[in-house]
This record gives C-alpha cells, sequence and structure tokens, in this order.
C-alpha cells in the first residue's frame, strides 16, 4: 500500500497534444519598469499573485540577495508571498537551478503589505547563462535527484556510482544533444508560440492543469524524464520534512508533535492550502474542494516578456483528478538535493563529458569522493 505524503510531483516532461489554442496579445510597457513602484524607491510593486511571482523572478534574474515588494488588492496576504515563495523556489526554471535558500519576511498593513525577500544562491549561480543552458551535467543531476537511493546507502554509509548502472547512466547523460543558453522569459515564449516539445513542471494543485494544458494545448501527457532504466522520471517534492533524531530526550513529545501534523487538518479545502496534503481523508476533501469551487476571478493573466495573457479558469473536473491520480500511482521516489554531493558528481563528470576523461576513470573517481563525503555524515 503507498504511502500518502505532502507531496507533488516534480521534474515532469509534460508534452502538448492536439490543435493548440488561439491566443491574443496585447503591447504594454516594459516588463522590468511595470513592477516597480513609483511611490517607494528600490521597491516592486504587486496588484495580484502572478504580479508578485513576476516581481520575486525578476529580482532572482538579477541575482539579488535582497528584494522588497508591496503588496496591494489580491497580493496583500501573507498566504501569497508564502506561495509565491514556494512557487519560485520549486516550480520555475530559475529559481529551482539557481536558489539554494528563499525566506521572506512579512509586515502587514492597511492599504498594502510589505514582503522583503532574501534569496541566497547555489555556487556558480552567477553564470547564469551557464545553468540556465541545457548540459550534460544538469541532465545527470536531474536524474540523480529523482531517486538518489540507487547509487548511494545512507543506512549502510555505501556508494554505487563505480556500478555498471551509474556508467550507463553517464554514457546516457552524455549521449543528449546539448541546447542553445536561453532566457527562463524565453520558455512562456516557446510554449505560446508553439515551438516548446518538452518543460519540467510540478503539480501542486488540481487546476495546475489548466495552466498546462492552456500554454501546451488542448491535451496533456506526462512522460516523465527521460532515464536509461525505463522507468517513471517523475518523483514526489515534500515540501515539508521533519524527523526525530534518534537522540531525542523526549521521544514521546516529539512524536505527539508530528503526529499532530499528519492527522486532518482544517484548512485544507480552502485556496490557502498550498500542495497536497499528506492525510488520505484531507486528500480527498481538498479534491472535492478544488472540483466544486466556483473559482473567483474566473480568469487570471500573467506576463510574458511584454505581452499579457489571459487563462480562462474553472472548478476542476473528475478526469482532472483521474490524471493526477493516474501519475501518483507510478510515483515510488522522492525528489532530493544534496548539494555537497552534486559539487562532486558535477565537477568529475565535467571532465568526462568534454572528452578530457574515460568513462571508468570518471565512475573511479567519482566513487573515491562520494564515498568520502558519505564517510563524513555517516
Amino acid at each position: 500500500m503507498k504511502k500518502w505524503m505532502l507531496a507533488l510531483p516534480l521534474c515532469l516532461a509534460l508534452c502538448g497534444c492536439g490543435a493548440l489554442l488561439d491566443r491574443s496579445y496585447s503591447s504594454v510597457e516594459p516588463y522590468a519598469n511595470r513592477y516597480w513602484d513609483s511611490g517607494a524607491e528600490d521597491t516592486l510593486r504587486s496588484e495580484s499573485y502572478q504580479d508578485l511571482v513576476n516581481s520575486l523572478l525578476l529580482l532572482v534574474e538579477e541575482r539579488a540577495e535582497e528584494g522588497t515588494i508591496r503588496c496591494y488588492e489580491e497580493a496583500n496576504s501573507y498566504t501569497q508571498a508564502q506561495r509565491a515563495r514556494a512557487e519560485v523556489r520549486r516550480e520555475t526554471t530559475l529559481g529551482s537551478y539557481l536558489l539554494s535558500g528563499l525566506t521572506f519576511e512579512y509586515d502587514a498593513g492597511t492599504a498594502y503589505s510589505t514582503v522583503t525577500y532574501q534569496m541566497t544562491y547555489r555556487e556558480g549561480a552567477e553564470d547564469v547563462e551557464g545553468l540556465m543552458s541545457i548540459s550534460d551535467s544538469q541532465s545527470l543531476l536531474d536524474l540523480l535527484r529523482l531517486d538518489w537511493s540507487r547509487f548511494v546507502d545512507w543506512k549502510k554509509g555505501s556508494c554505487r556510482f563505480d556500478s555498471k548502472e551509474f556508467r550507463e547512466l553517464l554514457a546516457f547523460c552524455g549521449s543528449i544533444p546539448t541546447g542553445e543558453e536561453f532566457d527562463f522569459q524565453d520558455e512562456d515564449r516557446r510554449r505560446l508560440d508553439k515551438e516548446q516539445m518538452l518543460m519540467s513542471q510540478g503539480i501542486m494543485e488540481l487546476r495546475s492543469l489548466q495552466r498546462y494544458r492552456f500554454m501546451l494545448g488542448d491535451e496533456v501527457s506526462f512522460v516523465g524524464c527521460p532515464n536509461p532504466w525505463g522507468e517513471v522520471g517523475s518523483s514526489f517534492l515534500p515540501r515539508l520534512n521533519m524527523a526525530m533524531s534518534s537522540t531525542c530526550r523526549d521521544k514521546e513529545a516529539a512524536w505527539s508533535f508530528i503526529r499532530q501534523i499528519l492527522l486532518p487538518q482544517d484548512d485544507v479545502a480552502s485556496w490557502h492550502f498550498i500542495g497536497f496534503p499528506i492525510n488520505k481523508a484531507d486528500f480527498q476533501r481538498r479534491a472535492e474542494f478544488e472540483m466544486a469551487q466556483e473559482l473567483t476571478p474566473a480568469s487570471t493573466s500573467y506576463w510574458v516578456g511584454e505581452s499579457e495573457v489571459t487563462v480562462d479558469l474553472h472548478a476542476a473536473t473528475q478526469e482532472d483528478l483521474d490524471q493526477v491520480m493516474a501519475l501518483y500511482e507510478q510515483i515510488d521516489t522522492v525528489y532530493r538535493w544534496d548539494e555537497p554531493l552534486e559539487e562532486i558528481i558535477a565537477d568529475v563528470a565535467g571532465a568526462y563529458f568534454a572528452g578530457d576523461k574515460t568513462l571508468d576513470e570518471t565512475a573511479a573517481l567519482i566513487q573515491n569522493r562520494a564515498q568520502l563525503y558519505v564517510n563524513e555524515r555517516t
């Protein structure tokens, strides 16, 4: 029996089928200028949730370590600030690849609220062109994050990077054609212009499917990240990880606290809840809410470059739920980051992809360095 998890499928390669929708574009003021608040120096302005997401992405694109956003009207909500942080950090290409941390401070006000975000970046984040291009090393790390347990056993303190399976993975990633460098905003533009074949995305709610159908066409299929094993290329991404230390002095109290998180929650049947609930009963209540809720407004707008795009929204359907559940039933892995280990692998594998080391040399060197790292951690 599968466990219900506070998770969303991530790294889904979506393929749009059928005739794409006709879309109308409107010219507006330049993208960046639109989001700066004229009433405050060095402060961005958001009047909707999508404005908040776009403003935050603008800060990340500029590699800002801190940024202040005034939130008006629809965006004036702590929940929206929290939701925007989650989307940018986990669901956008720019945020998921560049950010290692994203926190915020919230100051509520009468006419508007002020949100100050703090960003920390992964090593090498200043080289945005290198990170935002499709690379052999990035493909390798994406596949490893889907299921580290293939090559690392933390309980036994052992690695398998010298195995035949890892060699096959290296060779597979080396065979993937590298793409041209791109700007993160160009990805949305390519989707609208019918030029995007695949993309990595996550599902946080049933109505996520509506946005993907609009961007890609009438129907969307979840095919997963290509991999050499022929298995499902999708994983769960927990929004919150909790554990009890083996040296905890009051395990009963710790378990009592954790148990409260696992029990049914009051706020799942609302738009304030982010992600899919861990509790099965809550999951069912959340699905019923999304399928019964009349959305207000009935459409939402967001910006692609200098064009405004409007997506009509409606209540989720049974077909939406069935499609998400079909994907859920296939997934049995959890997407995880391990930055120190990833740095070791990317550093050594880069020489192989450049043709400077053989496959066997690369696997052996990664095994030696990774095993030292695991030994230090166990």
